[in-house]
């Protein structure tokens, strides 16, 4: 394997890693996909990360990306939040003669953005000489993972100590506030930050 210097100042295997990198942001993986031994991927990882080239050529890639994609940050901080703070009460209604969905046509794209799918399944229910007494239609929502979005949300607003194994389900007023508010604020700053 060739080392040497690219232009940006890394060899060919550390300007793999960067690619590698910015595909999903999996440090030790990107290191094996790399070509780096997967016994030492992990130290490695850590090591290539810690690397100031490497960091600047990270943070380089991914604002071409984002200009080329023209994707904001407050873009995906916002389809995080959507995904996050999602409530069933959103999408159906129930009384004591069942649960009813939402038309999709009363759902805003916030509503439809934290759906990752929908599942349909119709059963039928049958006397014991096989007549068919009842015909049910089940239809399953199916969300995006609400802690990853909590956890990413958290990671990206710079709140301590929120992970996504500690964090539990029923997320406080406050812990929401405290969400909206830092959303605002960088939403601000980075409006700002274009202007100038």
């Amino acid at each position: 394997m060739s080392n040497i210097k690219a232009y940006n100042g890394l060899n060919d295997r550390q300007s793999r890693f960067v690619d590698e990198y910015l595909v999903d942001s999996n440090a030790t993986q990107a290191a094996i996909r790399a070509g780096y031994s997967e016994k030492t991927a992990n130290p490695m990882a850590a090591r290539l990360l810690a690397n100031v080239s490497i960091e600047r050529e990270i943070e380089a890639k991914r604002k071409r990306l984002q200009i080329k994609t023209e994707v904001k940050s407050e873009q995906v901080i916002q389809e995080y939040a959507r995904i996050a703070f999602s409530n069933t009460s959103d999408y159906l209604t129930y009384d004591e003669d069942g649960v009813y969905l939402i038309p999709s046509s009363k759902l805003s794209k916030a509503h439809t953005a934290a759906i990752k799918g929908i599942r349909f399944k119709r059963t039928s229910s049958y006397d014991k000489d096989g007549e068919c007494l009842k015909v049910f239609d089940n239809v399953e929502l199916l969300f995006h993972d609400k802690i990853a979005a909590l956890a990413a949300l958290a990671k990206h607003l710079g709140i301590q100590g929120v992970d996504k194994h500690e964090i539990d389900m029923n997320v406080t007023d406050n812990t929401r506030d405290e969400f909206t508010r830092r959303i605002a604020r960088l939403a601000e700053r980075q409006t700002t930050e274009s202007l100038n």
